[in-house]
């Protein structure tokens, strides 16, 4: 499902170049800008969606910030078409969904997760595909 304008502004905001306070001022919106209701898949700009608690910081960082910006940046840079990926400690699977768009189906993405919570619901991201996951 498509995020509310106001949450759409705000990830648009966070891609921003930093000044002083512009974290502090990111985090007190994004307290108060609704996401989704829980239960519902977020989409995201980059062609998956993922089911995210948000009331959890690091989770809406996963849709604001692209989670760690300079990971995900990395990734965009290095992964190709074909390549294989291990995502070790895949969490709820946002580097793994990541991942898994830029290898594509000619590609293969391992995902490792410990957590059985985390890895429920990085199955629930994962339907079917070109993924192989393994709760370890």
């Amino acid at each position: 499902m498509e995020p509310n304008s106001l949450a759409r502004w705000l990830r648009w905001f966070a891609h921003q170049p930093h000044f002083k306070g512009k974290w502090r001022l990111e985090n007190v919106l994004a307290s108060l800008i609704p996401l989704l209701p829980a239960g519902q898949a977020l989409d995201f700009p980059h062609g998956f969606g993922m089911e995210l608690n948000a009331s959890c910081p690091c989770e809406r960082d996963l849709y604001y910030r692209d989670g760690e910006l300079d990971t995900f940046r990395l990734m965009n840079e290095f992964l190709k078409p074909g390549m294989g990926v291990a995502d070790c400690g895949a969490n709820i699977g946002f580097y793994t969904l990541v991942a898994s768009r830029l290898v594509g189906a000619e590609g293969t993405v391992y995902a490792f997760e410990p957590s059985p919570t985390s890895f429920a619901r990085l199955q629930r991201h994962f339907p079917g595909g070109h993924l192989v996951l393994e709760e370890r």
